[in-house]
């Protein structure tokens, strides 16, 4: 059974103003619940279906957390998921990291769709980048299609809110643009870089235009009008890690 107000709680949780008011956010899934486990996020609550049960017999990893068991209907009431997992968590929100200036940033400007977030994450943990930052404009962090799109990288990452103009000044801020900048493979990061990228609609915003010392671009070879943002930042981190 789950209480009423757990429920209400959780449904509150799948929109912005729910996750501030109460510091919490949703995890949906066994993969990302156990990388946020083993990175240590305060799990406050679990709710399992009857069938996911049924199909994972060992449990004993959730037993010292807070378990409502539901019907398989309540699941899919309660899970915004087209195929629901089985198993989802409340989870607090952990406060910021502090900046560090000798290792690597992403800093998103301006990204607006959840799953292109959710990538870009998966993409900075695959190569080793862990420190990321967002816009206040951007898509929420906590926003449950970004969790669930990153794949359990989420937990991995090192997030910074919005760093403040003073500590990003502490990087080598270097913009990716397709229409000017050098050539990616022309270069090598500098020391203590910050990579910033805008959205695809919108491009990095003239404030953070103002901040930034270099630039660099991906040539296109082909006819294609542009490349999806996932993409372009495994291009260029890619190379900047290499």
């Amino acid at each position: 059974m789950i209480s009423k107000i757990l429920e209400k709680r959780i449904k509150s949780l799948y929109t912005k103003k729910g996750r501030l008011k109460n510091n919490n956010f949703i995890i949906e899934g066994k993969r990302s619940l156990l990388t946020a486990i083993h990175n240590n996020v305060k799990i406050k609550n679990i709710v399992l279906s009857k069938s996911f049960i049924e199909k994972n017999k060992d449990l004993a990893l959730y037993n010292k957390y807070k378990i409502s068991v539901v019907d398989d209907k309540c699941f899919d009431q309660l899970s915004q998921v087209d195929s629901p997992s089985g198993i989802l968590a409340e989870a607090e929100m952990p406060a910021y990291n502090k900046i560090n200036p000798d290792f690597p940033l992403v800093y998103l400007d301006q990204i607006s769709d959840p799953g292109n977030l959710g990538t870009i994450i998966r993409t900075c943990d695959w190569f080793g980048v862990k420190q990321i930052g967002i816009s206040p404009n951007s898509v929420e962090f906590y926003n449950p299609k970004v969790v669930r799109s990153s794949m359990g990288s989420h937990f991995n990452m090192k997030y910074l809110g919005t760093p403040s103009s003073r500590n990003l000044n502490k990087f080598n801020l270097i913009g990716a643009d397709f229409d000017k900048g050098k050539n990616i493979n022309d270069i090598s990061p500098p020391k203590n870089w910050a990579l910033i990228m805008g959205s695809e609609a919108y491009g990095i915003s003239r404030n953070m235009n103002k901040r930034i010392s270099s630039y660099v671009k991906i040539e296109r070879l082909g006819l294609g009008e542009s490349l999806n943002i996932g993409v372009a930042m495994g291009i260029v981190l890619h190379k900047f890690t290499s």
